[in-house]
């Protein structure tokens, strides 16, 4: 805290005398900024653009569930009537 006030009492001072060596430390930081920055537009520039990547056409990917196991079928063929069209019973690779 006590260095706080000693901090503001010694600007104090300074601007009654007329230095400002914060006002320079300051106008120097800002100059370095702009000249960083006007560095980095440079390297930005001179450097190539990547290409962009190709963006194909949007495509659905229709998804289809695993069927029923093999003993889930044959299960069901022993305990359903014949001819029953369950979804286990019509199911593409289902031996009558």
């Amino acid at each position: 805290m006590l260095a706080k006030k000693g901090g503001h009492a010694v600007q104090r001072r300074y601007r009654l005398e007329g230095r400002h060596p914060s006002e320079k430390a300051t106008q120097r930081r800002l100059a370095l900024l702009k000249a960083r920055k006007a560095e980095m537009a440079r390297l930005q520039a001179s450097r190539p653009s990547s290409p962009q990547p190709f963006q194909g056409p949007r495509r659905t990917i229709k998804w289809d569930p695993p069927g029923p196991s093999l003993e889930t079928r044959q299960l069901r063929k022993r305990l359903d009537p014949p001819g029953c069209r369950c979804y286990y019973c019509a199911w593409p690779h289902h031996e009558p």
